[in-house]
């Protein structure tokens, strides 16, 4: 009997070359058992008994564990989301709807198109903004992106 390594540390296989019963192929029967020859093909292209016993375990937890197990990586995934992206996304709007509840007459800003301006009026839903001289425009108030800090001289 010839050893043949499947390439995996202590994996030897005992094979012999035998006639199979099928239609007088020579093949290479495993364990000398006549049911499980192979015809005679190069070694890489076949799996041996150790790859294939390799295997098995993954594939019976894969078909039936179920439960809390596979759903523990799409939990994660989905907290780590959250700290990540959704809660700093929503502190940075509680600073937003902060600032503009705090927006007064006379505050300069910046709109989130890039227009400086000074608050003239206050609505309930709007602010209406001085951007030049005797030009007023009427502003929603989610357009406004920041105050700006009064220049020190």
């Amino acid at each position: 009997m010839a050893g043949r390594d499947s390439g995996f540390p202590g994996s030897k296989i005992e094979s012999k070359e035998t006639r199979c019963s099928q239609a007088s192929r020579i093949g290479t029967c495993y364990f000398g058992v006549d049911s499980i020859c192979f015809p005679a093909f190069q070694p890489s292209s076949i799996m041996t008994i150790t790859e294939i016993s390799i295997f098995s375990p993954l594939a019976q937890g894969a078909s039936g564990s179920g439960g809390f197990g596979q759903f523990l990586p799409i939990i994660l995934l989905f907290v780590g989301m959250w700290f990540l992206i959704i809660a700093p996304q929503r502190k940075r709007q509680k600073a937003h709807d902060k600032m503009l509840s705090e927006l007064q007459t006379g505050d300069e800003i910046v709109t989130s198109g890039g227009i400086y301006g000074t608050i003239t009026n206050v609505k309930e839903d709007r602010f209406v903004v001085r951007i030049a001289d005797n030009t007023k425009i009427e502003l929603g108030k989610s357009f406004v992106a920041n105050k700006v800090a009064p220049a020190e001289a």
